[in-house]
């Protein structure tokens, strides 16, 4: 496991599976990563939610990526909802026709306790279920455990009114080249990482949190509503969408409290 480089490759699966409609499964592995990561860098404020901001920008500053999503945390489970619209990388058309399906707001529910990870489609009440197998979960594991990270502070900063630490935070892990980042903590939110920034593949990864609450999530967002379809591919997914818009006036399952973002309620 590459632990800075995780945020970054995390997104990035995550927009291409959203793009070209692959099998969600390889997510499976890199959200385990995703969580394990994130705990390594908030272990003084394990739970949260928040929303994530991300950007990929070039030389000239220019967004070659954009993500936005509201997540939330625990020791054990993560759960990430992400919205299509707010992709300008994916293709105008594709968003809108994913848009005029439903099936353009995705969240994605990691359960590390349980080894499984969830992708969900809220719209429409519909979720696919992917296994953790226990050799990635205990090498990922084995590995958190190896990673060491040195900061050196850069001084004081501020991040959307909040009094930062600037860190440049060097994570090395046996038999891996160091890995750098400039980490901004928050000094009022329990050293709360509020801004990530990362050199790779000569662009500027830039990850900042907002909306920022220090406390555990509610339990329900974890979990699937029982008024779910589950399916076993995308293929199914997409056949379920377009049956309910032909279904003319047939209405949607209402949305139960498990199908909402941390956001909205």
């Amino acid at each position: 496991m590459r632990c800075i480089n995780i945020l970054t490759c995390f997104v990035i699966v995550k927009s291409a599976c959203v793009v070209f409609a692959q099998d969600f499964s390889r997510l499976a592995t890199s959200s385990a990563q995703m969580a394990t990561m994130v705990s390594k860098f908030t272990e003084e404020t394990p739970d949260f939610t928040a929303v994530l901001q991300f950007q990929a920008l070039d030389a000239k500053g220019v967004p070659k990526m954009q993500m936005m999503m509201d997540m939330l945390m625990t020791k054990t489970k993560m759960r990430n909802d992400i919205l299509v619209q707010a992709m300008p990388q994916i293709p105008e058309d594709q968003r809108a026709a994913m848009k005029s399906l439903r099936v353009d707001r995705i969240a994605y529910i990691t359960h590390l306790d349980a080894k499984k990870m969830y992708v969900t489609f809220p719209d429409i009440a519909v979720f696919q279920e992917f296994p953790l197998s226990d050799a990635a979960l205990e090498e990922i594991g084995a590995r958190s455990k190896s990673v060491t990270l040195q900061k050196t502070e850069i001084g004081p900063d501020n991040v959307n009114g909040h009094a930062c630490v600037k860190t440049l935070v060097e994570a090395t892990e046996t038999n891996r080249p160091p890995e750098k980042a400039v980490i901004w903590y928050a000094s009022d939110l329990g050293r709360f990482p509020l801004r990530i920034v990362i050199r790779k593949d000569n662009l500027l990864h830039v990850f900042e949190f907002k909306g920022v609450k220090l406390v555990s999530p509610n339990p329900a967002l974890f979990q699937i509503p029982t008024n779910y379809t589950r399916v076993e591919d995308t293929a199914q997914v997409l056949r379920i969408a377009h049956e309910r818009i032909k279904a003319k006036g047939e209405p949607f399952p209402m949305p139960s409290q498990g199908s909402q973002s941390p956001h909205s309620q």
